[in-house]
């Protein structure tokens, strides 16, 4: 039987998900830019074009767990040069050419702001639109090595290994010359990988129209799970960004805690609790890449492990408490403080507690049936 708690729990987590949902129309804004940049990069004046340049998203918006942080979409994108390979270029030459087309791409746009090179990608901001504000981190590669890739089919599915990739990285110490040894990364085929892991609550919630959806809408419980914690990691961390856990860190042990729900307090209570026992040895490997240690950073500075723990006991904690009996007023801070959604009052309605029953003493004024004589 459902407890007063448990229902309370589950009342305010469809509150908290449909107040990170994200509606279509940004998705469609945010697809729209890079698939204008992708054509840019494939027309026929391309200086790539010989290259077979692909543009294709990484990250939470390929997943469908991205959260705008104030109306702001971060999107993480891959620039393939599908037909070049680690022997043709040095990374320093890929990079560049990449970079070249992207700027002649920002110019001809009228965009103010220069595309801008980071370690690994090159940074494009874009104007604000309708209140929107996007900025992309475009990640430059080219296939992985045959040889390498069949290494990796010996640890994944072959079919997740072909997807590999090698990537640029000027701190890598062969960016200036030609190597085969290019750091490597898998983000289609994690992608695949997770959406694999919610592809049977995904059949079961939308039936057929599974097939009419792509994955980042099939909005599960996983992703909605995913949503809320990184919500609530960006509110605990908001005045030390420096220290909070990474989001593939969390997308992939909720992945791997995830058992199928299809109801989301279910999914989230599971998630919870099991997410801390799924790191060994301070490391969180990538499941499609076991030589890649998504927590690589602990071991260089331990305050970035000790804010992952602090964080998991804090989300329990919180967790927990959506279904205490907090009132309106009480769940709304909670919301706030802890989750950083701010929603309009009248959305903690269901939380003011119910007035409690009023005893009315009963005064007899007549013969009752089953008296005696008055």
């Amino acid at each position: 039987m459902t407890t007063f708690n448990e229902a309370r729990q589950a009342k305010a987590l469809r509150l908290l998900s449909d107040e990170l949902d994200i509606p279509d129309s940004y998705y469609e804004k945010a697809k729209a830019r890079y698939e204008s940049l992708g054509a840019w990069l494939e027309r026929e004046d391309s200086t790539l074009v010989g290259l077979g340049p692909r543009i294709y998203a990484q990250g939470s918006f390929r997943y469908g767990t991205v959260k705008p942080a104030k109306r702001a979409f971060d999107l993480d994108l891959v620039a393939e040069l599908t037909a070049l390979s680690k022997e043709d270029q040095t990374q320093a030459w890929v990079k560049e050419a990449v970079g070249k087309e992207i700027k002649a791409y920002a110019e001809a746009h009228g965009m103010k702001a220069d595309p801008e090179p980071t370690k690994r990608c090159w940074h494009l901001e874009y104007a604000e639109e309708g209140g929107l504000r996007f900025h992309m981190d475009i990640l430059p590669a080219v296939p992985e090595d045959e040889a390498v890739k069949a290494l990796l089919a010996g640890h994944v599915p072959p079919e997740l290994a072909q997807l590999a990739i090698a990537y640029t990285d000027k701190t890598s110490p062969v960016f200036q010359v030609i190597s085969g040894e290019w750091p490597m990364s898998n983000p289609r085929g994690f992608a695949r990988w997770f959406e694999s892991r919610m592809s049977g609550a995904a059949r079961k919630l939308l039936l057929e129209r599974v097939e009419q959806l792509p994955p980042h809408r099939w909005n599960t419980p996983l992703q909605q799970v995913v949503r809320i914690l990184k919500d609530h990691r960006d509110t605990m961390f908001e005045h030390d960004p420096d220290h909070k856990p990474v989001s593939v860190i969390i997308t992939t042990l909720a992945g791997q805690a995830y058992e199928g729900q299809t109801d989301l307090q279910e999914a989230i209570n599971v998630i919870v609790d099991r997410m801390p026992g799924l790191v060994t040895s301070s490391q969180v490997l990538n499941p499609t890449n076991p030589g890649e240690n998504f927590a690589d950073k602990w071991k260089d500075d331990p305050a970035l492990e000790d804010a992952f723990w602090g964080w998991t006991d804090q989300l329990r904690r919180d967790v927990e408490r959506l279904g205490h009996d907090l009132g309106s007023d009480g769940m709304k801070r909670l919301f706030e403080d802890r989750f950083g959604v701010v929603a309009a009052e009248d959305r903690f309605t269901p939380f003011i507690p119910a007035a409690p029953a009023i005893a009315v003493a009963h005064t007899r004024t007549q013969r009752e049936p089953w008296g005696g004589r008055a």
